[in-house]
């Protein structure tokens, strides 16, 4: 009954008709689990479509090299390791000076990731209008090879019915020797739409590669330009962070500090030392997440790069290259094959 109360559209089970009594009253009793059932379905489906929806953004974000950073992603990290700067939060005013700090950090955060996703898009533009530039030069001077070769084919077709009725041996010489001669021009002809085609696609790589230099280096000094006001928050935080350090400090020591603070922060006030070099230790963790983040931007494109240019010289130059004069000399291989082995009946 469950099975026919849960697939309505089905008509027979078992070999069996259902008949639309069996029906009503196998939905009447699993109406409301097969409501569940039927939301519970809906629901997984949803969570699996949101789940795949933010897989698809995330590897957006990861091409534009700015994943994370449309949020506290980064101000978080670098807390993360940082056990000194999460005690040293609990001073005395840090925990206003902290919101701050943390809104104007993500405020810039945020403007980086909107703008790799900008440059992203005309990176990919520049990308597809080369590749277009180089399908389009491809096909014209394939187009002019097929012009060329019919050419030829219509001429040795006729030539091919011409030679078995010719009965002098100097004519027939001659015409073949004629028909060898055309071949090798096909194969000069061929071979100079390739050379031209390398050299457009060569011209055309060159220019590909400086724009995508100039992008690259124009997003990178921007980002570099984000990050440094980054590096301007925490160096502003830090100072501050060091002089309610010093503050606190001589108020524990004349015993007139008025909140209470967590015995791990309290150990650090034991001196003067102790407390500067926690603020310093914090500071320099800070520094280091945003060095590391920068370097990983910066790595990440260029290595992009260098690997699409490689790839490029590699297939649209060598291999293209290599592979269609391969097809032009078998080609010429085959036309002078077909007259040395066409059967004349000459005696």
């Amino acid at each position: 009954m469950f099975t026919i109360a849960y697939l309505p559209q089905i008509d027979f089970l078992d070999y069996r008709l259902i008949d639309q009594n069996t029906k009503a009253a196998a939905f009447e009793k699993y109406e409301h689990k097969i409501e569940k059932l039927l939301q519970d379905e809906q629901h997984d489906r949803e969570k699996t479509e949101a789940g795949e929806s933010r897989r698809k953004q995330l590897e957006l974000h990861k091409e534009a090299y700015v994943e994370f950073l449309d949020s506290d992603h980064l101000f978080e990290v670098m807390y993360q390791e940082d056990s000194e700067g999460q005690k040293l939060a609990y001073m005395p005013s840090v925990d206003e000076m902290l919101a701050v700090y943390r809104e104007k950090f993500v405020v810039v955060s945020k403007q980086i990731f909107n703008y790799g996703l900008q440059e992203d898009t005309k990176r990919k533009a520049e990308v597809a209008t080369f590749f277009e530039c180089v399908e389009e030069a491809t096909k014209d001077n394939k187009h002019f090879g097929q012009v060329a070769i019919e050419e030829f084919i219509q001429y040795k077709k006729k030539l091919f019915q011409e030679l078995p009725h010719i009965q002098d041996g100097k004519i027939l010489e001659t015409r073949m020797g004629e028909y060898n001669k055309k071949v090798s021009d096909l194969w000069d002809k061929l071979m100079g739409y390739e050379l031209q085609l390398v050299d457009q696609l060569e011209d055309a790589t060159q220019n590909f590669e400086r724009n995508l230099a100039d992008m690259v280096t124009v997003f990178l000094e921007h980002v570099q330009g984000l990050i440094a006001q980054m590096r301007d928050f925490e160096t502003n935080h830090h100072e501050k962070l060091l002089e309610i350090a010093i503050m606190t400090l001589e108020k524990v020591v004349k015993n007139e500090l008025e909140v209470e603070i967590p015995e791990d922060l309290r150990q650090l006030f034991v001196d003067k030392d102790t407390i500067i070099n926690a603020v310093s230790t914090s500071h320099d963790i800070h520094q280091l997440k945003i060095d590391q983040a920068e370097d990983d931007i910066n790595q990440r494109i260029n290595q992009w790069m260098t690997s699409l240019i490689e790839s490029i010289h590699e297939t649209e130059e060598v291999r293209r290259n290599r592979e269609r004069v391969s097809e032009i000399n078998n080609l010429v291989d085959h036309l002078r094959d077909e007259i040395d082995t066409l059967d004349l009946h000459q005696d």
